[in-house]
């Protein structure tokens, strides 16, 4: 799947995240899917992905092809 930003960026940029959530919105850009992003996460596999369902869980994100 493809993350994709659901907030807005400039509302993204007012709010206060961790540096691995941060890291990890960085990355978003509407193409890369989950897995190429998690490869270039300093993060552990699991936690980056824990960072994209902490993301989608409080909207921010939303996948591309779930269902």
């Amino acid at each position: 799947s493809v993350p994709v930003l659901k907030t807005a960026l400039n509302e993204l940029t007012s709010m206060s995240f961790s540096p691995e959530e941060g890291f990890i919105l960085s990355r978003i850009n509407g193409s890369s899917d989950i897995g190429s992003i998690v490869k270039i996460s300093p993060l552990p596999e699991l936690d980056s992905l824990v960072v994209f369902w902490k993301l989608a869980n409080e909207g921010h994100i939303h996948f591309q092809g779930a269902n």
